[in-house]
């Protein structure tokens, strides 16, 4: 890799040349696993599922972004949790936009992640040498559903007292032997 390879990926330029085979172990370096110097041209289209993993990783940090900004006025406890909200929403400068912001990050972030792992599922992308990765997507699916449960349940109004006895009710419904007797 050389001083051009560097200008033309730092512009955005197309490749000039496909890399020397000689050159392979440089070619598995950071550099170029961010921005390869070739692409296949199948590599390259703009399907509808196109980078739905890297569309995932950013809203993760744009709900942390916007969760610490709103935790810095939120106080988690039942007694005056909605009082805060409604703090955030009327006094709390751009509260009302970050707060929506947060709530329908939330919202797009699931529906990301759910079409993720859809893709990855109906593509086959699971499995052999690729179930490590598969048994962490569905960790993380999980995981954001319930993040973004329990960031549902934080405002305790209405809404959320409803949702945690539906939620309640689908947990006491489901078989003991899939979810144990104490739960």
């Amino acid at each position: 890799m050389n001083i051009q390879d560097i200008r033309e990926a730092l512009r955005g330029e197309a490749p000039s040349r496909r890399p020397n085979p000689r050159l392979q172990p440089h070619a598995d370096g950071f550099w170029l696993h961010m921005r390869p110097s070739y692409f296949h041209r199948d590599m390259t289209g703009l399907y509808p599922t196109f980078r739905l993993g890297w569309l995932s990783t950013y809203f993760v940090f744009f709900e942390t972004l916007t969760g610490i900004f709103l935790m810095i006025w939120y106080t988690p406890s039942p007694e005056i949790a909605y009082g805060n909200m409604i703090n955030i929403l009327s006094r709390v400068p751009l509260g009302q936009l970050v707060r929506d912001l947060h709530r329908l990050g939330a919202e797009a972030m699931v529906l990301i992640v759910v079409l993720h792992m859809l893709r990855t599922y109906f593509t086959g992308s699971y499995k052999k040498p690729r179930q490590f990765t598969w048994f962490t997507g569905v960790i993380l699916l999980v995981a954001t559903a319930f993040l973004s449960f329990s960031g549902y349940l934080l405002p305790w109004d209405q809404l959320a007292l409803w949702a945690v006895t539906i939620g309640a009710s689908m947990v006491e419904a489901a078989p003991p032997e899939v979810v144990g007797e104490n739960l």
